[in-house]
């Protein structure tokens, strides 16, 4: 009978325990409120993550700056390392931009637009891949649009024009600019001497044989 009884007082007590632990374990008022702004730290510096995993630099970049400046230490700390990754693969994002293209001016456009594609995954708000993504999509549409002629003419042949038409133009304007400063800055009732012979008052030059000029009866 004492066995039964004891048994059933055990069991009771189990049965109460189970109930308040986890009560307390659940609480938030039994963690201490810098445990709460450590949890809640590590949960933005991971979402800042998984965004930065996902190419959003731009929201990465957001969450690890109020991370900054509204956390502690530690979340600073948590924050300045995300920002330096941010900033190192967008710098990874632009030179693979870069490579890719090269890749276009080769010729190769596949391999091209899988390059920019891999940028756009490290940074989707990568301009440079982007537009050298709509160049290979258009150029792969066009037929002979990959040619080496129009490869030459895009990189060489118009920039050149463009060099020798800007060229043309500034030269147009100093010419008219020099016409306007003569007319303002020199007399219109200006001699014009002629060469070898020595302006009036002015000492012969050596070489030069002096001209004796007589008057008429």
């Amino acid at each position: 009978m004492w066995t039964c009884v004891a048994r059933g007082s055990v069991a009771a007590l189990l049965a109460a325990l189970a109930v308040v632990a986890p009560a307390r374990a659940v609480s938030p008022t039994a963690l201490p409120p810098t445990a709460l702004v450590d949890a809640t730290a590590v949960a933005s510096c991971d979402e800042a993550r998984e965004r930065q995993q996902a190419g959003e630099l731009d929201g990465a970049q957001e969450t690890y700056t109020a991370i900054a400046v509204k956390g502690g230490d530690a979340e600073r700390a948590c924050a300045v390392a995300g920002l330096k990754s941010v900033a190192a693969q967008r710098e990874q994002a632009a030179a693979v931009v870069t490579a890719g293209e090269d890749l276009v001016k080769a010729g190769d456009l596949d391999k091209a637009g899988n390059v920019f594609r891999s940028a756009l995954a490290m940074d989707q708000s990568n301009p440079g891949a982007t537009a050298g993504l709509a160049q290979v999509h258009t150029a792969q549409d066009r037929p002979g649009a990959s040619s080496n002629w129009e490869r030459f003419s895009a990189y060489w042949v118009v920039p050149l024009v463009q060099m020798l038409l800007f060229s043309a133009v500034g030269f147009a304007v100093l010419y008219a600019l020099a016409g306007l400063s003569t007319r303002l800055f020199v007399p219109v009732d200006t001699i014009s001497w002629p060469r070898g012979r020595a302006r009036p008052g002015a000492s012969p030059s050596r070489g030069m044989t002096p001209v004796m000029v007589t008057a008429e009866a």
